[in-house]
C-alpha cells in the first residue's frame, strides 16, 4: 500500500498504521519529517526504515530548502515520472491529510 502524507508534523498514528513492505510518500511540507535534524520523529523514522519504503517528491524537497544530504539515508527522492510509476505499481493508496 502507498501512504501519502502531506502535513507536518506527521501524525505518528498514521505511521503506525503502515505494514512491512508499504511505501510512504511524503509530499508538500511533510518532507520536513525526513530531515535528519528533526529530533521529534527521527527515532520513529529510523525504525520505519527497517520495514517501510520512504519516498519524497523532489520538487517538494527543494521547495522546503532541503538537500538530499539532509534527508535520512535510504529515502528515495522521486520525480513526477517516478511517482506515477509507483502509483501504477500499487493500486491501494491511502492519503493521510
Amino acid at each position: 500500500m502507498i501512504h501519502i502524507i502531506k502535513h507536518y508534523p506527521v501524525d505518528v498514528n498514521a505511521l503506525n498504521r503502515t505494514r512491512c513492505g508499504d511505501t510512504i510518500l511524503f509530499l508538500e511540507n511533510a518532507v520536513l519529517a525526513l530531515n535528519k535534524q528533526d529530533q521529534c520523529i527521527s527515532t520513529l523514522m529510523q525504525r520505519l526504515l527497517l520495514h517501510i519504503n520512504l519516498c519524497v517528491r523532489k520538487g517538494d524537497m527543494l521547495a522546503q530548502g532541503l538537500t538530499r544530504q539532509e534527508l535520512f539515508n535510504h529515502v528515495a527522492v522521486l520525480d513526477e515520472l517516478d511517482i506515477n510509476a509507483l502509483e501504477h505499481q500499487d493500486s491501494a493508496v491511502k492519503s493521510w491529510n
